[in-house]
């Protein structure tokens, strides 16, 4: 699957290209309004880090290849940091996700108006039954409004297998420095992302995902 999406594209238009990933497309379809999405372009929605914070989080877990004005290319996850290139120099995403890729996003909610008070949005790319890439991002863990979890890395060529799980989870809740607030405490906000992630990965294992 290979999908372009330039900049200036609105958020709306994205959503609903037909090979968008799923979960982008839940993402957008979840966390943000019609209105937002109409009004919002591809570029401003990077700009505007606590207003899309989900969505931001989700194309940094993906980690799709930019292509910018001067013909050059760069991981997204560069692009958004400082002193490497500006936004500006964006000109599109290029987002190609294999079938044997896993991609997913998962929130725990404030209902009933089901806003997140953490969500994760995790890839995996494998090789026969190991993993050749990780990346994981979360909302509400950390004072960022999302943050790339960067013990993620240490799934790189293993299995998924239950001890390899259980340290993932022990390594995330170590990791982590999230704020509480009234939507949760602190202690709540790192195990709920720590065990979204152990059930993603579970789930995965046990053939319950694809």
């Amino acid at each position: 699957m290979k999908v372009m999406i330039p900049c200036s594209e609105n958020l709306e238009v994205i959503k609903r290209k037909s090979n968008l990933p799923s979960v982008l497309i839940q993402v957008l379809a979840t966390t943000t309004t019609y209105q937002e999405r109409t009004e919002t372009s591809l570029l401003t929605s990077l700009r505007a880090k606590n207003s899309f914070a989900e969505w931001i989080a989700a194309l940094v877990a993906l980690n799709p290849q930019a292509n910018l004005q001067n013909g050059s290319k760069l991981a997204f996850a560069e692009v958004l940091e400082k002193n490497v290139t500006s936004l500006n120099d964006l000109r599109e995403l290029e987002i190609s996700l294999d079938e044997s890729d896993l991609f997913v996003y998962e929130k725990v909610a404030n209902t009933p108006v089901d806003n997140p008070i953490v969500s994760v949005s995790l890839y995996l790319k494998f090789r026969g039954e190991i993993i050749e890439a990780a990346r994981i991002t979360a909302t509400g863990a950390s004072k960022e409004p999302y943050s790339l979890i960067t013990c993620a890395k240490e799934l790189v060529g293993k299995e998924l297998d239950s001890q390899t799980i259980a340290e993932i989870k022990k390594k995330v809740c170590e990791e982590l420095t999230p704020v509480g607030n009234y939507l949760g405490s602190a202690d709540y906000r790192k195990e709920m992302t720590a065990t979204l992630i152990e059930n993603i990965l579970d789930e995965k294992r046990n053939g319950e995902i694809e």
